[in-house]
């Protein structure tokens, strides 16, 4: 298929119409609270972005917050983990994730992209049903909120992952559509997920926290076709050093929000990162 005719152009498009921020009411709100008296901090950094990607008509604010995992499985790693037990452990309380996410009063959901069906990268996945994955991970926004905060239970996306970005990284000047094809080659349907949910998250102005491989992937797969548009996100953590030297090859200015590596389950950096932004709220405001 001709780059002239690939579905992946729809996505295109949608890109180059996507609303920037909230940048002189961000202002405002820096003002409004002082922060240029902590212009070199960190934290007051985090409020100007929070309010530059939230709705414009009140404080930041991270009270509604939401986590949504996408749950996928690849071919040959279907024995590692029990994704079946993962799904439910998160939807029944049961997950690492859950107490935190009880304790802030966080939203979580679990996408569920066909976890029975196991993904093969080996095997050539036509772009629209690439795309459709990308649709359905638009779905991550529904619960709408303040802050949405995004990681995978994908046993095995590691592999997917490090492909993606090790093609990136390498063929920094292959063209947009090129890019995307990388994420058709070597991803699986929680990663194009991922690309769907902060494309929506932006279209509704939605700060987002991303953590994990898939996550990675699907953020340096924007990153790469344009730094902006990916402005409104920000890496809540990374699980391994290996993550932290993926993500610094790109040449981009990642700080993660906390330093600190974050091995426990999927989303628990994301939850831990949301304690600090509410925290932060409360000691500037």
């Amino acid at each position: 298929m001709t780059a002239d005719n690939s579905p992946f152009n729809d996505l295109l498009n949608l890109l180059g119409q996507l609303p920037e921020g909230n940048y002189s009411f961000a202002e405002t709100e820096v003002q409004k609270l002082n922060l240029e008296a902590y212009a070199d901090d960190g934290v007051a950094n985090l409020i100007s972005w929070l309010a530059t990607w939230q709705d414009g008509t009140k404080p930041p604010s991270v009270t509604d917050s939401h986590i949504c995992l996408l749950a996928s499985t690849y071919k040959g790693y279907e024995g590692s983990e029990d994704i079946k037990k993962l799904i439910k452990d998160a939807s029944t309380g049961q997950a690492q994730l859950n107490p935190l996410c009880v304790k802030e009063g966080i939203g979580l959901r679990v996408l569920e992209l066909a976890p029975e069906l196991p993904h093969d990268p080996s095997k050539d996945w036509p772009e629209a049903e690439c795309m459709a994955a990308i649709a359905f991970g638009m779905e991550a926004t529904a619960a709408g909120g303040n802050l949405l905060a995004l990681s995978d239970l994908a046993p095995g996306n590691d592999t997917a992952a490090k492909q993606i970005l090790s093609s990136l990284r390498s063929k920094k000047d292959a063209s947009a559509i090129d890019k995307l094809n990388f994420l058709r080659e070597f991803g699986g349907r929680e990663i194009a997920a991922i690309v769907g949910a902060i494309i929506a998250a932006r279209s509704r102005r939605l700060p987002t926290l991303i953590e994990g491989w898939g996550a990675l992937a699907a953020y340096f797969t924007l990153y790469s076709i344009a730094p902006d548009y990916v402005t409104h996100v920000r890496i809540a953590s990374f699980r391994s050093k290996e993550q932290k030297e993926f993500a610094t090859d790109f040449d981009a200015e990642i700080q993660p929000i906390l330093n600190q590596t974050v091995t426990a389950g999927a989303g628990c950096g994301a939850a831990m990162a949301i304690t600090l932004l509410s925290s932060s709220i409360a000691l500037l405001r």
